[in-house]
C-alpha cells in the first residue's frame, strides 16, 4: 500500500525526542523554526517497516509505521476523521447562522457606537459654536 505525506508535515510531526514533548502531545519547537519547505537529505524503510529520514539540516526522523498509516492522507481517512470530528450538516448550517447572526449584532453595534459617538462630537461642536456667538 502506497501512502503520500508531505515533507512539511513529516518534519513538523517528528516524533524524536527533540521535537515532540510527550507530555503537551505536541512539538517541542517553534513553528518559526520550522523550515518552509524541509528536504530530506536521505530516506529509507528501515528492517521493522519504519520510515527514517535524514533532512538536508542533519536532523534525523524515524516514523512508525503503524503510526503512519493512522494518519494517511487518503480519501477514506478523512471521512473518518471528519465523522469523528464535524459537526452533521444540519448542526453547522445552525452554527454557520449563528455566527453570521452575531457578526451582524457586532456590527451593529459597533456601528451605532459610532454613530453616537459622532453625534456627541458634532452636539459638542455645535454647543461650542453657540457659545462663541
Amino acid at each position: 500500500m502506497y501512502f503520500g505525506y508531505p515533507t512539511v508535515w513529516l518534519r513538523d510531526n517528528c516524533q524524536c525526542s527533540n521535537c515532540f514533548n510527550p507530555l503537551a502531545l505536541g512539538r517541542s519547537f517553534l513553528m518559526q523554526n520550522l523550515l518552509s519547505a524541509p528536504e530530506a537529505d536521505d530516506a529509507r524503510l528501515s528492517d521493522a517497516g519504519d520510515v527514517e529520514i535524514r533532512w538536508k539540516d542533519g536532523h534525523e526522523s524515524v516514523f512508525k509505521a503503524e503510526w503512519l498509516q493512522r494518519r494517511a492522507f487518503t480519501e477514506q481517512a478523512r471521512q473518518k476523521y471528519r465523522s469523528r470530528f464535524s459537526l452533521p450538516k444540519r448542526d453547522r448550517a445552525q452554527r454557520d447562522r449563528a455566527q453570521r447572526d452575531r457578526a451582524q449584532r457586532d456590527r451593529a453595534q459597533r456601528d451605532g457606537a459610532q454613530r453616537d459617538g459622532a453625534q456627541r462630537d458634532r452636539g459638542f461642536w455645535i454647543s461650542l459654536s453657540k457659545k462663541k456667538r
